[in-house]
């Protein structure tokens, strides 16, 4: 067994162990006549069970996520189900190199610099500006978290990396709605229209957003 194999072995035991401390049923590494049938294409990690919920856990390195397809198709399967929830771990070792990806976004101490421009911005009343630097932040900062996660996006859509990012579990529900929503008024601004629903609580929010996915890690 291969020293990533086993981190990911080691940390999954550990969540198990966690969940059961919780309260929770868990099957680790459950067979197909332990699967629901909507789960029978797929082999996860782990099943934790309580009265209010279901839970999905993959436990993955950043090497195990460059290809991983798979993973998005069964957080997407999940996400149809009421009463699922799809949980993503990552777990790194420690001697693992920063990506090359990574290396060509900026760093971040940059983009918590941009936070403070863009709230300049917002001080002197240039909204319209000011949203299209937090914009191009929160993307940075989604982008900077993939690649520090070993998490590969595929496209440049802004409206795709927050989808995937979610799908991924490295997003919130909540986080993810105010970024679409967010998304919308940048449209609306560079395709040269007036700003409708932005206000300066709203935006607000949207920089805490900002800070909390820069603040992401994975397990090291």
């Amino acid at each position: 067994m291969d020293t990533t194999t086993e981190l990911e072995r080691k940390r999954l035991h550990e969540l198990a162990r966690e969940y059961r401390e919780k309260g929770y049923e868990v099957t680790v590494e459950p067979s197909k006549n332990a699967l629901p049938n909507f789960l029978s294409d797929y082999q996860p990690d782990m099943i934790a069970r309580n009265d209010e919920e279901s839970v999905v856990v993959e436990v993955k390195s950043r090497s195990s996520l460059a290809h991983s397809e798979y993973l998005q198709s069964l957080a997407d399967r999940i996400k149809e189900k009421a009463g699922w929830r799809f949980e993503l771990v990552i777990t790194n070792p420690k001697e693992e190199s920063v990506s090359k990806q990574e290396s060509t976004l900026p760093s971040e101490a940059e983009l918590v610099n941009r936070i403070q421009e863009t709230r300049k911005l917002m001080t002197l009343g240039h909204k319209e500006a000011a949203l299209l630097l937090g914009w191009a932040t929160a993307e940075g900062a989604l982008r900077l978290v993939a690649a520090r996660e070993g998490v590969f996006v595929r496209k440049h859509s802004p409206a795709y990396i927050i989808k995937y990012m979610t799908s991924m579990g490295l997003l919130n529900k909540g986080d993810y709605n105010l970024l679409e929503s967010m998304l919308g008024m940048r449209n609306e601004v560079v395709h040269g229209f007036k700003l409708k629903k932005f206000t300066a609580k709203k935006f607000a929010q949207f920089l805490d957003v900002i800070n909390r996915i820069l603040a992401t890690k994975g397990d090291t």
